[in-house]
């Protein structure tokens, strides 16, 4: 290899390692609150009951949530009571998505650290960055005139289903927000029957789209 080759090839390599440098996405700055370092206690109004967090700030930022007692339906509150806290730690913000099918607990967790940001001297004004949309669990809501009626013939008024309806790989199910045994059973049997009749080419009584 001849010494122009090399020169234009290093050349080459810092052009790219250059490129790559450039191109390198700035990390979203987080910004910090007026509030007390510390440990402060909050409590919200869940579904069954009070609940209660400990919240830790440092240098007007929140790095700690720990739910120290609940009252809360096992298992249908479990995604609240976990995923809120890391949301609202991640988001430094109080207007994070709330976990469909808990959406009382959720509340109750964001209305428990707001209350651990006003006993820290804190404004929970300053804590309302627009955060939705970006842990929303892909549910519809306010679905009950799409669901319950047969709309294979109309156009749906309805972006979000329109969407889905509009991808060949998506099949709609129905959802139950309270997980019992019964409801669970029930919702995986007419699934699968659903997808059966389907693959069968026979009636899909499930079937409402």
């Amino acid at each position: 290899m001849n010494i122009q080759n090399k020169i234009c090839k290093i050349g080459t390599a810092l052009f790219l390692a250059v490129g790559v440098i450039g191109c390198t996405p700035k990390k979203e700055s987080v910004s910090t609150h007026t509030v007390n370092d510390g440990n402060y206690t909050g409590i919200g109004t869940g579904y069954n009951g009070y609940v209660t967090v400990s919240a830790s700030f440092r240098n007007g930022m929140l790095t700690n949530v720990i739910v120290t007692n609940e009252e809360e339906t096992d298992a249908v509150s479990d995604a609240a009571l976990t995923k809120i806290p890391e949301y609202v730690i991640d988001e430094q913000s109080l207007n994070v998505d709330v976990s469909t099918g808990a959406t009382q607990t959720s509340k109750a967790v964001l209305e428990a650290i707001g209350n651990a940001i006003t006993a820290a001297n804190g404004n929970v004004e300053e804590w309302q960055k627009d955060c939705t949309g970006k842990n929303k669990e892909k549910v519809i809501e306010e679905e009950s005139d799409l669901y319950y009626y047969d709309r294979r013939e109309e156009l749906l008024h309805h972006r979000d289903m329109a969407l889905l309806n509009s991808y060949p790989n998506v099949v709609v199910t129905h959802h139950m927000a309270f997980y019992t045994r019964q409801c669970v059973e029930t919702m995986v049997r007419d699934s699968v029957r659903g997808i059966v009749a389907d693959i069968q080419g026979l009636k899909n009584p499930w079937r409402v789209c």
